[in-house]
C-alpha cells in the first residue's frame, strides 16, 4: 500500500470524522416529498390509501355476502387489493432506502474531500 492509503486508514480508524445520526422516520418520510420525484411519492401515498379503502370495503362486503359467488368474488377482491397495497408500501420503503443510501454516499464523499484537503493533494 502507499502512504496515502495508510493515512486514510489511520484517519478513519481514529474516527476523526463526525458520524451522522440516522434521521427519524418522520423526517425520512418528509424528505421524500422534497425531492425531484415528490409527485411520484404523493401519487403512491394517494394510491395506497385509495386501494386500502377498497380493501376495507371488500372486507365489509365479504363479511356481509349472502351466497358463495359473492363470498368468492369479494375474497378475490381482498387478495388483489391487499397485494396492491403491499406493492405500494414495498415501493415506498425501497424509496426510503434509496434516499438513505444516497445520503450516506454523500457523507462519505464529503469525508473523502475533507481528507484529501487535509493531505494537500
Amino acid at each position: 500500500m502507499n502512504r496515502t492509503d495508510d493515512m486514510i486508514r489511520r484517519a478513519l480508524a481514529a474516527d476523526e470524522f463526525p458520524r451522522s445520526e440516522e434521521l427519524p422516520i418522520t423526517e425520512q418520510i418528509l424528505e421524500t416529498f422534497r425531492g425531484r420525484n415528490r409527485w411520484i411519492a404523493m401519487y403512491v401515498w394517494v394510491y395506497t390509501f385509495v386501494v386500502a379503502a377498497l380493501t376495507g370495503y371488500s372486507i365489509y362486503r365479504f363479511a356481509n355476502a349472502t351466497d358463495v359467488t359473492q363470498t368468492v368474488s369479494w375474497g378475490i377482491g381482498i387478495m388483489v387489493f391487499g397485494l396492491l397495497v403491499a406493492m405500494g408500501k414495498i415501493w415506498y420503503w425501497m424509496e426510503l432506502n434509496k434516499n438513505a443510501v444516497t445520503r450516506e454516499l454523500k457523507r462519505v464523499e464529503l469525508q473523502l474531500a475533507e481528507l484529501q484537503q487535509r493531505l494537500g493533494t
